[in-house]
């Protein structure tokens, strides 16, 4: 498979996997939590998290890493893992797709 089939499938994967972890929780959801569930599901929790197992930072400390670009190691970390679709304030080049 070449990359960007596997990275696609991925993609699908996690949005998958992000739908049925939401369905399953009852009550408030923490957007840390969450992401943990859904990276562990996929096995990959502990690749992505810079802070090792049982811990992960919440997506809005993920959005801050990215739009305030005052952490450039954490930030260089995350962008293995995650695509930034749009920056704040900036316009979308291209229509969204499942999963962004």
């Amino acid at each position: 498979m070449r990359r960007a089939e596997v990275e696609n499938k991925l993609s699908a994967n996690l949005v998958n996997l992000s739908d049925e972890t939401i369905s399953a929780v009852k009550g408030t959801r923490v957007s840390g939590a969450l992401l943990s569930q859904v990276l562990s599901k996929a096995g990959i929790a502990e690749t992505v998290s810079p802070l090792g197992v049982g811990s992960f930072l919440s997506a809005a400390e993920i959005f801050d890493t990215f739009a305030t670009g005052r952490n450039l190691a954490l930030q260089r970390h995350y962008e293995q893992f995650f695509e930034v679709v749009a920056l704040p304030g900036s316009r979308l080049d291209e229509p969204l797709h499942g999963g962004d």
